[in-house]
């Protein structure tokens, strides 16, 4: 159970969510190590709204294990009211033939990692494989059923699979990337987090 379900109602019915929103128009780099060890920072709420409100994801510091991405939904309820804020993890593969059963694996160390911090509002964890030669059965999970889970303030899991020819060439793309960042920059990369997390 998430946190919200094991604290109960001792302060009244807590509003229910209804829809959940992505908002992200830009993605840069967060060098910082405080969620090396566990995501409990990452699923704090005032740390996620500043997320969300900027429309930013991002990267996270090189080396980091299990996710490589991190973003901010919003949960609000039938009036359209803001009930919370959600985590929302990403895993990216380029594997030209990531079996289903390797992506079951890879999603339940997501989702137990996740589980581990207690994000308040249940938190989303997304498996993207760019490069696959094929379409798998696991891409119909990133469904309606993922934004029950969430509404009712659970973990859900979710894999999408981006076929090597894709009409927007993603995964060419994804495959030609390089980096080119100092590590000496990485405090000045960074700065717009550190506000946050102190907050």
């Amino acid at each position: 159970k998430s946190k919200r379900d094991r604290e109960g109602t001792e302060q009244g019915k807590k509003p229910t969510p209804a829809k959940i929103y992505f908002n992200a128009i830009q993605i840069c780099r967060n060098h910082l190590r405080s969620y090396a060890s566990d995501w409990k920072s990452l699923c704090d709420q005032t740390f996620l709204q500043n997320v969300f409100d900027a429309g930013v994801g991002f990267y996270v510091f090189a080396g980091c294990a299990t996710i490589d991405c991190v973003f901010s939904l919003v949960a609000k309820d039938a009036g359209g009211a803001v009930v919370g804020y959600i985590p929302l993890f990403v895993s990216v593969k380029s594997h030209d033939d990531f079996t289903e059963a390797a992506a079951v694996i890879e999603c339940h160390q997501l989702k137990r990692k996740a589980e581990e911090a207690e994000p308040e509002f249940g938190a989303l964890c997304l498996l993207v494989i760019f490069g696959a030669e094929r379409e798998g059965s696991d891409t119909k999970r990133l469904d309606r059923s993922c934004v029950e889970k969430l509404c009712q303030g659970h973990c859900a899991e979710a894999v999408l699979r981006i076929p090597r020819n894709d009409q927007f060439g993603l995964s060419h793309v994804f495959a030609s990337m390089t980096s080119d960042r100092d590590e000496t920059t990485e405090i000045l990369a960074s700065h717009c987090f550190v506000g946050y997390e102190n907050a």
